[in-house]
């Protein structure tokens, strides 16, 4: 039994990294498929990978406002499911509801912390920075083969005007201009 468990442990890191690894190389791959077609078509996966990171960044900001420091609530019910207070916590005031939805009372709350919720939205824009920092990791591998695809493409094109020129010095029968 404990063989198999080392096995496994031995095998998980390189089954993940294996996971991880085709798909990234498939969309490298892509990438250089797309650069060498056209230097406009290179640019659809660092787009659409900037999109996806922007996406998920703004996901955990917006909806990281009901982590608990910052917002909350409880429901008071009978037993046969009918809603009798509904008490919502909110950035320093608490709002209770009766049975139809209707505000009954607003008050501030006891409970409230302003350091911790100031804490908190921190903890939440780090977080996202982090996010941002590290979705984009595939972003800049797809902006590096487009770059390295732009540069190689601008040498290329310049070696053909050179060689058209030398062609046409050849043609002349004249040397190139000193």
């Amino acid at each position: 039994m404990n063989t198999l468990m080392l096995a496994l442990g031995l095998l998980g890191p390189a089954a993940l990294l294996l996971v991880m690894a085709l798909p990234l190389g498939a969309l490298i791959a892509l990438q250089v498929f797309l650069c060498r077609r056209s230097l406009k078509l290179g640019l659809i996966l660092p787009a659409l990978s900037l999109l996806v990171s922007v996406w998920f960044v703004l996901g955990v900001a917006l909806f990281s406002h009901g982590t608990g420091y910052m917002s909350g609530g409880s429901v008071t019910m009978e037993e046969d499911g009918t809603v009798l207070e509904e008490r919502v916590y909110e950035d320093g005031m608490v709002t209770v509801y009766d049975g139809e939805g209707t505000i009954v009372s607003q008050y501030p709350d006891p409970d409230y912390d302003r350091e911790q919720t100031a804490q908190a939205r921190g903890e939440v824009a780090l977080m996202a920075a982090v996010m941002f920092l590290a979705f984009n990791i595939p972003t800049l591998a797809f902006m590096g083969v487009w770059l390295y695809s732009k540069s190689r493409r601008g040498a290329r094109e310049d070696l053909r005007r050179m060689r058209i020129e030398d062609l046409g010095y050849q043609k002349q029968g004249a040397g190139p201009p000193a």
